[in-house]
């Protein structure tokens, strides 16, 4: 009898092709089908459960389709340092060789770039704004730098590379890159070469624009100073701080300056300085933070002095990174050598410059296994979130706390007792790969779920669809899971084999229930044995698992009674397989019938024998069959395809009902594993994985291998196991410890990461760079306008609807979209009291820090409405603001909210504090002498009084503050023996003789020209200031090119409407420079509303004058005397309006053309403004698609 025919007599009561087609056909009307060990599937709807029900792992989103994507694993010592929190609230961090994209707010990884081919060591999101171009969409981008150089610029949600860099002179690590301020297109990087160089480039013509050698080969990083663009400052370990001053971002540096060298104060001549870190203070102009193992310097580069400290003894950790939030300029987040984390903050009141308020050991725990130091890979703190920080383990889990404040009992020394201490609480944490992966197994009940063990002893049950954790189970203390399999759906079946001495094991096979965590030992001996286990293989009906043993018979166990039937004869087992079971058999085993099963095995000498089992008898087939030549290492069984691999690559493939055999030679070695792919019969492919790690498909049908590993081979990787996460998905855990899904191709691990509408409704949008671009507007739009709540209510209906749609998606979007953004989000923003202050809010969703800017300083000037005598423009001492909507109540749009009002009085105004404004000249003037005077407060109370320079800083500002008395003191008390003596001698006299005649005050005139045109500008400015001639020093500083010191004068000394004059140079000097923002801001500032809707609309800020238009026409900010200004404001709503009918929000472009329209005196522009523009025309309105581009100065 031939093999063919034994087989179809004996395994099967039907001809094999007609019965399995027909049979699928019939499984697949029922439902969803579940998959066995073999590949065949088990009918769905035989269950008495339902899979979403009974499974707790699997979600609404795990019915999604599977695209190619990685989870993230433990990390290499090399990504240490290569984290960003960008604005846009999403966190990346490197990952061996790519990079990960993480949302803090859903603690889910949103997105894995793989394309380096080195250890990636920095990373950084681009500083560009949203915004709407129609020739250049915007792209969510991302710089990251590898080991040997390399830069990549990320589109983040395409999973793409828009640019790469490199230079082959400069094969040497990244030590930093950003982006260069208000230019972002320009990405400047720093390499680790002899000595360091500086090339900047340009992301979008890529291009280089220069390379600037900097003249030292050990600096640590750069920073610009977030209060002046044109100032970076470079650090080096060796504690050298340097600027490269006037910088622009496309032009070459002229020249480096040392600034200083940072210098601890107990300092060991026998031990070198090491600087740890530098950075800029985000919320104070000019100072910077230097961190030193043992001490922390808050230096004030202006003057060059330390202006605070914050020391510990060597019997504490040493300090190893800080952090910093730019609405708390007193405090300091630092992470200690031991991974500890400690928050200090400063009292100034009571002459205490730094204490510590709160510590917290989050690794205490994992100590005892990670005990050398640099646990921790990066420290931030949120661009969004006040009191909410992220570190980066070394396991690859980001960890995120939430500062508390709380009230003690326990008062430190020098704080007030109403002082509020800190708490410091786990507040989220990711799931990634815990450990090296040693088995992996996708269930046959849903080929959305995979579970995992580690070396570290752990398991992991990964939804695969979006590769989330839905549990982890520690099973084995610190031991390797040797292998898993599924027995059932909510339970897994594993062993571990440990060597106790040389050739003797200790074996353990354990059943894990996924609901309930319990764990059962079911294979338990008592002394250790000189075998190991190999494998376990379950049954296709899940009635019986065989457990193979190394040089020893194979057990047969019982699935339901968990005991052992029987030992097989044959010691040398080189592969084993269960055969595949019919339809009918597949009913009774749901029904919970026992069947017969077979299995398959081979011998060393390449024979095949099949054994059956009967009502827990095994009987033994005498037929044997050779399949290879060689020694057959791994078998699988699927249909009419019975595959087989040997010890030296070659893959041999036997089709039972046509009885030909394929052979497919690839001479790599031992073939470790052989899976086929589930799915319809019509399709037969296997996936292969060798000795070595690499692996390939197979299609069957067509005989021809359709994909191999080389592009994972070619980055150093290779496979420690594979299996199927669907018909086209294979998942491979890879040596680097990351799991990835891939396509048939074996060369795609990303895909397109885009929020989608049609999401389940549970998922939360948390950021609004998630969206497709044109989505990310039209959310915009929505909640600055409140047209998305209206729209809603009128798409449930659309004959209401006075904007019909061809677009199917926009539709969905818009009907849908705001419903997924965080409730908190949205209600906050509804809560707004005033336009300006909605505005504000939406801006900070969308992380615009330049359009934050503008609506904070609107904000502060109303909170602060200054008084006729006050300023030249005429404004009522107190403000109604319109409401936030700013339509009336009968229109169709939004509803009204009741009006808010501001006066001068706080009680009635919203607090300025909720809208800080970043620079210090656009503060108020009582704001800025009390940030002044606490300065001042701890220069003097500190330690730092002895020192002739803090005391000298000291006296130059009481002077020019008019306290001329105690300036004289500060002076006269010089000592002797100091070489200034005699100078500051002759300062206080000339400041007592501005007391009295008039001819000093003409001497101390000339004296102080005199000095400022030598370049003594301070001293000049001082004497002139002795006199009252501030306005005279302001514009004398003004010509010497420092605009920020006149601005800073005028604001301190000079009444408003010489101040203003003073302002409005420096305005038109940075217009002349296109620097339209900066200036925009100082206009705004003085209450120049219509000067700076006409800066608005020069700058293509369409968007922005719209808003700030209605803003100010509904309060009547604009100047009585401009009686023009609805010929201003007229087209601004024209183009915005057109603005918005290009993304596809037609409801407000027709608000915003009424508008317009009710500006408008002529008849003609009347009908042209009723007339809404088809699609045909948009392309014609060239003035107008100019009108609505971002200004990329801006």
């Amino acid at each position: 009898m031939s093999f063919h025919d034994f087989f179809t007599t004996t395994f099967l009561r039907h001809p094999l092709p007609s019965t399995i087609k027909k049979d699928r056909q019939t499984l697949s009307s029922s439902g969803q089908d579940l998959r066995s060990s073999s590949g065949t599937k088990l009918p769905q709807s035989a269950l008495k459960d339902s899979l979403v029900d009974v499974n707790p792992f699997v979600t609404d989103a795990a019915l999604k389709k599977i695209n190619p994507k990685i989870l993230p694993g433990k990390l290499h010592k090399e990504n240490k340092g290569a984290i960003d929190w960008g604005f846009q609230n999403l966190l990346a961090y490197g990952c061996f060789n790519y990079v990960v994209i993480f949302d803090p707010s859903s603690s889910s990884t949103i997105q894995v770039l793989d394309e380096h081919l080195f250890r990636v060591v920095r990373v950084r999101w681009s500083n560009e704004n949203l915004c709407y171009q129609e020739n250049q969409p915007f792209v969510l981008s991302l710089a990251s730098a590898d080991f040997a150089g390399n830069v990549y610029i990320w589109n983040v949600l395409e999973g793409n590379v828009r640019a790469t860099f490199a230079v082959p002179e400069l094969q040497k690590p990244v030590i930093e890159l950003r982006w260069a301020p208000r230019e972002p297109a320009v990405l400047l990087v720093l390499y680790e070469s002899s000595p360091n160089t500086l090339i900047a480039w340009d992301t979008y013509t890529q291009s280089r624009l220069w390379r600037y050698d900097l003249g030292m080969d050990d600096l640590l990083g750069f920073e610009f100073n977030p209060f002046d663009s044109s100032s970076m400052f470079l650090a080096s370990r060796s504690g050298y701080i340097l600027t490269l001053a006037d910088f622009a971002g496309k032009s070459v540096p002229q020249s480096t300056e040392l600034r200083c060298r940072v210098s601890p104060k107990e300092n060991n001549t026998n031990e070198p300085v090491s600087l740890l870190q530098m950075k800029f203070s985000p919320s104070t102009n000019n100072v910077v933070f230097l961190v030193l193992p043992r001490e922390i310097l808050k230096f004030d580069i202006s003057f060059q002095q330390v202006i605070g400290s914050v020391l510990i003894d060597r019997s504490k950790p040493a300090f190893c990174e800080i952090s910093l939030y730019w609405e708390e300029p007193d405090r300091i987040y630092c992470l200690h050598e031991d991974q500890s984390l400690s928050v200090w903050d400063s009292d100034s009141r009571h002459g205490v410059p730094f204490q510590q308020v709160g510590f917290c050991e989050p690794f205490r725990f994992h100590k005892h296994i990670f005990k050398k130091k640099g646990f921790v890979f990066g420290l931030m703190n949120s661009p969004q979130k006040k009191h909410h920080l992220a570190a980066l383990t070394h396991d690859g889990v980001i960890w995120q706390w939430k500062i508390q404040e709380k009230r003690s009992s326990k008062v430190l020394s020098g704080f007030s007792k109403d002082k509020e201490f800190l708490k410091i609480i786990i507040s989220g944490q990711n799931e990634g790969v815990s450990s090296a992966i040693s088995s992996l197994c996708v269930s046959p009940f849903s080929e959305h779920i995979l579970a995992f063990g580690t070396f570290m002893g752990t398991i992991q049950i990964v939804e695969s669809a979006t590769l989330t954790t839905k549990a982890e189970f520690s099973v084995r203390n610190a031991e390797p899971v040797r292998g898993i399999r599924w027995l059932s759906k909510t339970s897994v079946i594993f062993f571990s084999s440990q060597e106790t001495t040389k050739g003797m094991y200790k074996n353990m096979l354990s059943i894990l229930d996924l609901k309930t965590g319990k764990l059962t030992d079911i294979r338990q001996t008592s002394t250790p044995e000189n075998t190991f286990i190999r494998a376990i293989r379950i049954s296709s009906g899940f009635q019986y698992f065989i457990l193979l043993l190394k040089e020893r018979p194979f057990e047969l166990w019982d699935v339901k009674t968990l005991k052992l039937i029987t030992i097989g004869k044959l010691p040398q087992i080189t592969a084993l397989e269960w055969a595949p079971l019919e339809k009918s058999d597949l009913q009774d085993v749901a029904e919970g019938k026992n069947v017969q099963e077979r299995f398959i095995f081979t011998l060393p000498d390449g024979s095949i024998h099949f054994y059956t089992i009967n009502r827990r008898t095994m009987i033994m087939s005498p037929l044997q069959v050779e399949l290879s030549t060689g020694i057959i290492s791994s078998i699988a069984w699927k249909d009419q395809y019975l595959v087989s691999g040997d010890t030296v690559g070659t893959i041999h493939c036997w089709n039972l009902l046509e009885r030909k055999s394929t052979v497919f030679t690839t001479n790599k070695g031992l073939v470790k594993r052989i899976k086929f792919a589930p799915g319809d019969d019509d399709v037969h492919l296997i996936i292969v994985m060798f000795q070595e790690g690499d692996f390939g498909i197979w299609d069957l049908d067509h005989s021809v291998r359709i994909a191999n590993s080389n592009y994972l081979v070619g980055r150093d990787l290779k496979a420690i196991d594979l299996d199927w996460a669907s018909d086209s998905n294979p998942v491979v855990a890879t040596s680097d410890g990351c799991i990835r899904i891939l396509d048939r191709s074996l060369c795609i691990s990303s895909s397109k990461q885009f929020f989608r509408a049609t999401l389940s409704r549970k998922t939360v949008l948390y950021t609004p760079f998630l969206l497709a671009p044109r989505n990310a507007i039209l959310l915009k739009v929505f909640l600055q306008h409140d047209f998305g709540e209206r729209f809603q209510s009128l798409a449930s209906n659309p004959k209401k609807s006075a904007m019909e749609s061809d677009d199917e998606d926009y539709e969905l979007v818009t009907k849908n979209l705001i419903s997924f953004v965080d409730p908190s989000v949205v209600d906050k923003i509804r809560r707004s009291k005033s336009k300006a202050e909605q505005c504000y809010h939406v801006c900070k969703f969308y992380g615009n820090e330049e359009e934050m800017q503008f609506w904070a300083i609107l904000l502060d000037y109303l909170n602060n409405p200054r008084t006729q005598s006050d300023s030249s423009i005429p404004f009522a001492p107190t403000i109604s603001l319109h409401s936030k909507g700013s339509l009336p109540p009968t229109d169709v749009l939004a509803s009204t909210l009741t009006g808010v009002q501001l006066s001068s009085d706080s009680s009635q105004s919203t607090s300025s504090e909720e809208y800080p404004v970043k620079s210090n000249i656009l503060l108020s003037r009582e704001k800025l002498i009390q940030q002044e005077k606490k300065k001042e407060t701890y220069l003097m109370s500190s330690s730092a009084k002895e020192e002739y320079d803090v005391v000298k800083r000291v006296a130059e500002f009481n002077l020019l503050l008019g306290e001329k008395q105690k300036a004289m003191d500060l002076l006269l008390s010089t000592p002797i023996s100091h070489p200034n003596s005699f100078a500051d001698s002759l300062m206080a006299i000339t400041i007592a003789a501005s007391m009295s005649p008039e001819i000093y005050r003409d001497m101390v005139h000339q004296v102080a020209i005199k000095l400022m045109e030598n370049g003594s500008l301070a001293d000049g400015t001082q004497l002139l200031c002795t006199i009252g001639r501030h306005e005279e020093a302001a514009r004398l500083l003004q010509n010497a090119g420092k605009w920020s010191d006149a601005a800073w004068l005028a604001k301190l000394c000079l009444p408003w409407a010489q101040c203003s004059t003073i302002l409005t140079t420096w305005v038109e000097h940075l217009l002349e420079s296109n620097h339209q923002m900066p200036a925009i801001f100082l206009i705004v500032m003085q209450g120049k509303m219509e000067w700076a809707l006409n800066e608005l609309i020069k700058a293509k800020q369409i968007e922005l004058a719209a808003l700030f238009s209605q803003i100010c026409s509904d309060m009547k900010l604009f100047s009585a005397d401009s009686p023009s200004i609805g010929e201003t404001v007229q087209p601004v709503y024209v183009k915005y309006g057109q603005y918005l009918f290009d993304i596809g929000c037609r409801e407000g472009a027709s608000y915003y053309w009424a508008l317009a329209e009710s500006l408008s005196n002529v008849p003609q522009q009347q009908s042209a403004l009723k007339k809404s523009p088809t699609r045909g025309e948009e392309s014609s309105r060239q003035e107008t698609s100019e009108g609505i581009e971002k200004s990329p100065s801006s």
